[in-house]
């Protein structure tokens, strides 16, 4: 088990809660949330002012400080994906004038990568580059899982539950694991209203020689237009897949989807061992 260091830990809670409070909150306000006393809390937020993580925003409130965004434009700049990914993506935007995605394994979960909005009056908005979680009730989550292993995948919903985001999330493990079946059958997933109320979801994967699913394209739309453009919308995005397929497979790229196997399975093995010692 690696060392952890509780302040470094407890300093990064505050910064947390700080990112669901832009109005700011008080120190009282910040120790009740993170669960520590308030002079603990004052020194912890003090020492992130000092070096730029929080500001006093007035009224007895602190906020975000400027070096967040700095750190926000370096992890921008190193999780871009490659060049030749984002002009299919962007060609898929252009396709479909819907917003379209592209999605990524990173450290054992499912992360948006890229964005690219809809011009259209009303589009679809709220997810963000390096958005994580809730990868079983969105298209490009279910694109990704659909290609584990059955080993992978208990590893994964060990850590991750079926939470419901709406009444047509799935939330049984064997209903989920059928679903999956089908997604990988199909070549496609879809998320309708899984995710978010009005708003629905096509994904297909990107595939290595060896059929491993390292990332997903997808366009999300209002339910509406899901409605009257259904098959067009598939079409492009499994053609806009099978076209970063094709040129991965011309020039790969570094890829995380041995990693994640490793990485799963290891976890897997390590449970095994301590229950058998247990």
């Amino acid at each position: 088990m690696p060392v952890l260091i509780q302040s470094v830990t407890r300093a990064l809670h505050i910064l947390e809660i700080l990112t669901k409070h832009p109005e700011g909150l008080s120190v009282k306000e910040i120790a009740n949330k993170v669960g520590l006393n308030v002079s603990t809390t004052h020194h912890l937020v003090n020492t992130l002012e000092a070096e730029n993580y929080v500001s006093w925003l007035g009224n007895s409130t602190w906020g975000l400080g400027l070096a967040i965004p700095r750190l926000y434009s370096a992890f921008l700049q190193a999780f871009q994906p490659d060049a030749r990914l984002l002009e299919v993506l962007s060609i898929l935007a252009k396709t479909t004038c819907e917003t379209t995605y592209m999605t990524t394994w990173q450290n054992n979960d499912i992360v948006i990568q890229a964005i690219l909005e809809s011009s259209q009056a009303l589009r679809i908005g709220g997810l963000y580059i390096g958005y994580q979680g809730f990868a079983h009730a969105r298209a490009g989550g279910k694109a990704l899982l659909a290609y584990l292993s059955e080993e992978q995948l208990d590893a994964y919903l060990e850590h991750h539950l079926l939470t419901p985001l709406t009444p047509y999330t799935i939330q049984d493990k064997t209903e989920f694991k059928s679903h999956l079946k089908i997604v990988a059958q199909r070549g496609y997933a879809i998320d309708q209203e899984e995710f978010a109320a009005g708003v629905c979801c096509i994904a297909a994967p990107i595939l290595l020689a060896d059929g491993k699913a390292i990332k997903a394209l997808s366009v999300s739309v209002p339910t509406q237009r899901f409605i009257e453009n259904e098959e067009r919308l598939i079409s492009a995005v499994i053609r806009a897949a099978q076209d970063a397929s094709t040129i991965l497979a011309l020039k790969p790229i570094r890829a995380q989807a041995p990693t994640i196997e490793t990485r799963l399975n290891t976890t897997t093995k390590s449970r095994r061992s301590a229950r058998s010692k247990s």
